[in-house]
């Protein structure tokens, strides 16, 4: 136990913490309803003496417990009023209000229940409850750490620090607490059992979460947390029997490129007596997938990806990309690493053009609430398969790069803003094509209604060249933009109709590298 002045020093901490907008209460998103703020603790009531305020508080009290709070948050708010000294009328004020989903202002009330004198310890509990579902964590490990040393129902106080922890992703330290909790009070072990369950699921560990769930559902089938047990036991028994999965999408498009074969901003010689650059295209787009079912936490992918494009006019500019893949991958928790290896063949006009084989060490791992983070590191081999005019020309070439980029979940996880920078170092065999990379981009998805979603992108790359241009006798450096806005509107689950808009500019010191492109197109992309 604390001394009296340690604890009314932390008491104070907690009222003083009190206030900040909150956002949800009661049920979570994990399941289960918490263990705080499920019905009000019992709390010491003083002995009514004659007066406004108490008869104010009485009527408050009764309202309450006739699950009435407006006519309780009438008579309490009074309450409070006429005697702000009073633990009690605080603390059941504060409940009121959490009944409400108005937890913004049930906290300072909750705080104030546990700071009068003399406080309402049980209001820690609760206190804790709201800083949880408003995902102030550390104030709620506080006033959880306070209910504990007051000895306040055990099994509840480790409830709710567990299920703080499992929304920190601290999951080695939740199932100890959900453990706990069951130890300390029984009543809670399906309830426990079925976090402990989604914990292992979230960690790849599918077979023995299944079980666990088929438990849970087996022990108390007509319960909320049976029923959704059963749910999740039956959707991972189909999911662990799929002996692979397959899927194919595919996206074709009517396009219009206002500058095919990137004529120059600037007219140069050779290059001002160029015209129709202008054309429309058919462009169709495949994607294939093979992942077979491996034990957790193992993973396996074979892809393939292939692009084409016809054009209506400039036929020597039609192309042809092939790109095979295979990604092998292992998963840790809620992060992963995978190791993309790719082949790619691209012709153009009919023609052979390159050849690249690629390898990408990627690691994804979670960095907070609905974020998450990627680092890549990017080799890649290039050959072009035409001969160069002059040796300085080849492009052949090994390209080594590293990126980083960063995505947070937006409304309600239907939507994404993401942040990316990158580097590469492309050392070719002519000397006109080494050059020193940095590109910066940043996107973002959002529904506008159940069926539509604008997704939006801008990207910036900056090309700083090696070594002299043997052509033109000046150093050559690129500055490249581009940005894109694209609008999806789903027809069926699995069928979407889409618009987009490409702006591209390129801005170069030898004016012959130097273009602007605009591309329309429109098209529907389906998903077997």
């Amino acid at each position: 136990m604390l001394k009296t002045s340690t604890k009314f020093v932390l008491m104070l901490i907690i009222c003083s913490l009190a206030g900040a907008p909150v956002v949800a209460s009661g049920q979570t998103a994990e399941g289960p309803p918490p263990a705080g703020g499920q019905k009000p603790a019992a709390a010491p009531i003083a002995q009514p003496v004659p007066g406004k305020e108490q008869t104010a508080l009485a009527l408050g009290l009764q309202q309450f417990k006739l699950g009435n709070y407006e006519e309780a948050f009438d008579a309490l708010s009074s309450a409070r009023e006429q005697d702000p000294r009073s633990a009690t009328a605080a603390y059941y004020l504060g409940m009121t209000l959490k009944k409400m989903q108005l937890i913004d202002k049930a906290i300072p009330e909750l705080a104030a229940s546990v700071t009068l004198q003399p406080p309402v310890k049980e209001g820690f509990l609760e206190l804790a409850d709201a800083y949880y579902a408003s995902d102030r964590f550390d104030e709620a490990l506080q006033a959880l750490n306070i209910a504990g040393q007051e000895r306040l129902d055990p099994g509840q106080v480790e409830f709710l620090r567990a299920l703080v922890f499992m929304k920190q992703k601290k999951y080695p330290e939740a199932t100890a607490g959900f453990e706990k909790a069951k130890a300390a009070d029984q009543k809670l072990a399906i309830e426990a059992d079925y976090q402990i369950a989604t914990i292992r699921q979230r960690r790849g560990m599918l077979t023995e979460a299944r079980d666990l769930f088929k438990s849970v559902a087996d022990k108390d089938p007509g319960s909320d947390s049976g029923i959704m047990a059963k749910q999740q036991a039956e959707a991972l028994t189909k999911q662990l029997e799929t002996k692979y999965l397959f899927t194919v999408s595919v996206n074709a498009q009517y396009q219009f490129d206002s500058n095919v074969i990137l004529k120059p901003d600037v007219a140069s010689v050779g290059t001002d007596s160029i015209s129709g650059e202008k054309d429309t295209a058919a462009v169709l787009a495949l994607r294939a997938e093979f992942a077979p079912a491996l034990a957790a936490p193992y993973s396996l992918k074979f892809q393939y990806s292939g692009y084409l494009n016809a054009h209506q006019k400039l036929k020597a500019y039609d192309l042809q990309s092939h790109t095979l893949g295979v990604v092998p991958g292992y998963r840790m928790g809620e992060n992963s690493a995978s190791l993309p290896i790719t082949f790619n063949y691209t012709l153009v006009d009919a023609q052979k053009y390159l050849q690249a084989l690629g390898l990408a060490p990627t690691y994804l791992f979670v960095t907070g609430q609905d974020q998450f983070a990627q680092a890549t590191i990017k080799y890649q081999k290039k050959d072009y398969l035409n001969i160069p005019v002059f040796d300085a020309e080849n492009r052949d070439s090994t390209d080594l790069g590293a990126g980083i980029s960063w995505s947070r979940l937006i409304a309600g996880q239907k939507g994404f803003i993401s942040l990316k920078y990158e580097l590469n170092k492309e050392s070719a065999v002519g000397e006109n094509w080494s050059y020193l990379g940095h590109k910066i981009g940043a996107g973002a998805l959002y529904p506008l209604t159940d069926a539509a979603k604008l997704s939006l992108g801008i990207e910036a790359y900056r090309q700083g060249f090696d070594n002299v241009n043997t052509n033109y006798g000046i150093k050559r450096t690129d500055t490249s933009y581009m940005g894109s806005v694209l609008l999806l509107y789903a027809l069926t689950q699995d069928i979407d109709a889409q618009a987009q808009y490409v702006a591209m500019k390129s801005d170069s010191t030898i004016s012959v590298y130097g273009y602007s492109k605009n591309i329309i197109s429109i098209g529907l992309s389906a998903r077997f």
